[in-house]
């Protein structure tokens, strides 16, 4: 049980009993001594402290994963990493990324006007979310991993 009785300790208690695995004196003995605790109050149940969130450092890594995925996907991949502290790494994606963009929009604009271009409209949309959803997964893996560092 608990270091302070609570509502759920007693409830609890009384299920044991109606399931038969607690006898009628033994469901009263426990329940007196629960009960019988010097200095412990019953504590309600809504008074018991919320569970708790993510630390900061988990919201901060939550935070850097999708500023890189909406980012990436709106053209600017790389501003996880500099939310992160990663500037350099962040630069240089991003700049790598208008280059990536910018080659492949141009060649599927290009293939279009043949009409050979409309086959490729799906793969580079599934470029253009899958790879800042790559992107934001490895920075999440590198900032999990460098956490206790």
């Amino acid at each position: 049980m608990n270091a302070e009785p609570t509502l759920d300790d007693l409830e609890r208690l009384a299920d044991l009993r109606e399931k038969g695995i607690l006898t009628e004196e033994e469901y009263l003995a426990k329940k007196a001594e629960i009960l019988a605790q010097p200095g412990r109050a019953m504590m309600p149940v809504s008074s018991q402290p919320a569970p708790a969130g993510p630390t900061a450092e988990q919201q901060r890594v939550n935070n850097a994963f999708l500023i890189e995925v909406v980012g990436g996907i709106l053209g600017f991949m790389g501003l996880g990493y500099m939310y992160a502290g990663r500037t350099n790494d962040g630069l240089v994606r991003l700049i790598a990324w208008w280059i990536v963009l910018a080659v492949m929009w141009t060649f599927v604009a290009v293939m279009t006007t043949i009409l050979i271009g409309v086959c490729l409209w799906a793969p580079a949309a599934v470029v253009q979310v899958g790879g800042p959803i790559w992107s934001a997964n490895r920075l999440k893996l590198e900032m999990e991993q460098n956490k206790g560092q």
